[in-house]
């Protein structure tokens, strides 16, 4: 889960609160399509990012793979048979084993799209700006 907030104390955009939700909600849009471009999948659950729950100036941002984050920042599985004595491994002949270690490196896809959209959250809000005032 990603989620994007925004802190206007700095920003002097307290008096315009429209401006702030609509600058929120197209950087909230911005990262979730960033996110699918640099999910580390062509298709599949990994690539179906969507905005979970909002409010003004918050939005969470989830994918529904579960295995998101071992996707994202690694994992390591040990492979154990359920109901056999040894797992067999097709692509060598004769290799059983009682079981087997799984690393997925971190691809840090997340914290790549994140950089990504954070120089345009400028644009977002001029944007915003022009679209609320006019």
């Amino acid at each position: 889960m990603v989620q994007v907030e925004v802190d206007l104390s700095h920003l002097k955009l307290d008096q315009m609160p429209q401006v702030a939700k609509r600058a929120t909600n197209l950087t909230a849009q911005d990262l979730v399509g960033t996110l699918m471009k640099h999910s580390p999948v062509k298709h599949g659950l990994l690539k179906q990012w969507f905005i979970a729950e909002h409010s003004d100036l918050m939005y969470k941002i989830k994918s529904p793979a579960k295995y998101t984050a071992a996707q994202n920042w690694g994992s390591t599985h040990f492979i154990a048979p359920k109901s056999k004595k040894a797992l067999h491994w097709g692509g060598k002949p004769g290799y059983f084993s009682k079981g087997h270690t799984i690393t997925i490196h971190g691809k840090h896809f997340v914290e790549d799209s994140i950089s990504e959209v954070k120089p345009r959250i400028d644009d977002h809000f001029k944007v915003a700006i022009s679209e609320v005032l006019g």
